[in-house]
């Protein structure tokens, strides 16, 4: 089965003048296990052929809504010895959810089906925080926020969110992937627009992201004690420094986005493997995370101590079951 039924067509604003519409679509397909809620802002539908297009107004947007992209899990730390069999599960909390948002311009026409807006989507600019700045690039004295509700935002791992460049795009399959009968996991996968707009792959050093805030951030960086709270593979020291050291906010964060091996979006999780090493001034000297369909694979963060050139290492290696 496959779908895309708008289901709310609506306008937000105070008078009639201000007023923008909004559409509201589910995104279906069982083929490949897509479900995913769009919202078209500025844009209304007009009845071609048998079908519809959305037609794009001044300022309109396109918002991809994901669920939960990662899990935050309960570890076990193995070191100095193993813990005795806990006596319940590990205990786990979704994060919150993941917004891709795309800018359009006045005029654009895409087809109202599903295929046509997956084809439509990866030649759209994404629409990011301004701490979201390219590798090499940032702002001069701002501090850390988070994404406004028209911006991109990408909450994984858990209580991170997180954000591509404005050099950042995302480039996935329109047609389910597989023999007859089976097919792939539909994904969405971050990759780099060149300048003349085509999509380039093997940009490493241009395929990033910047932490822009921690769901923790209301809390004071002196209540975070370093290798505390030892039942998270990111404790919430870790969450804070992380975006210390890479919103786009400061100049010598400029060159210290998170490395972005792959990241992909699905509607059961992410994948994603990204790492960042700092040079003495900052708390956290390494760190490395790879999760597997929202589920953490592989962590480790190295924090310096006295301002010297010592370290711990941590590692937890996934959650017990």
């Amino acid at each position: 089965m496959r779908q895309l039924t708008a289901r709310n067509v609506r306008s937000m604003g105070n008078n009639d003048e201000d007023r923008v519409p909004i559409i509201e679509a589910r995104l279906l397909r069982t083929d490949d296990l897509i479900d995913l809620r769009l919202e078209a802002t500025g844009c209304t539908l007009e009845p071609i052929d048998g079908g519809s297009e959305l037609v794009c107004g001044p300022d309109s947007a396109l918002v991809l809504h994901f669920p939960p992209q990662h899990i935050g899990e309960q570890v076990w730390q193995t070191m100095p010895a193993p813990p005795a069999p806990p006596p319940t599960p590990s205990q786990h909390v979704a994060a919150g959810p993941t917004r891709i948002v795309y800018q359009l311009a006045e005029g654009t026409r895409i087809p109202f089906t599903l295929d046509g807006v997956l084809a439509a989507l990866p030649d759209l600019p994404l629409r990011v925080s301004k701490l979201a700045t390219a590798a090499g690039e940032a702002l001069d004295g701002a501090g850390p926020e988070p994404p406004a509700d028209d911006e991109t935002a990408i909450e994984a791992p858990y209580h991170l969110v997180v954000s591509p460049g404005p050099q950042g795009a995302f480039s996935h399959a329109v047609a389910p992937v597989g023999p007859p009968g089976r097919a792939e996991l539909w994904r969405t996968r971050l990759t780099v627009r060149r300048d003349d707009g085509t999509l380039d792959d093997a940009d490493a050093g241009r395929r990033i992201v910047r932490a822009l805030w921690n769901r923790d951030q209301d809390q004071a960086p002196a209540d975070f004690i370093p290798g505390s709270d030892d039942d998270q593979p990111l404790k919430p020291f870790d969450r804070y420094a992380i975006v210390a050291q890479t919103h786009g906010g400061i100049p010598e964060n400029a060159d210290t986005p998170l490395l972005v091996a792959n990241l992909a979006l699905s509607s059961l999780g992410a994948w994603f493997d990204w790492r960042q090493t700092w040079e003495f001034g900052q708390s956290i000297a390494d760190y490395r995370h790879q999760a597997f369909m929202g589920r953490d694979g592989y962590v480790r963060v190295v924090y310096r101590l006295f301002s010297s050139s010592a370290s711990i290492t941590r590692m937890p290696l996934g959650p017990r079951r």
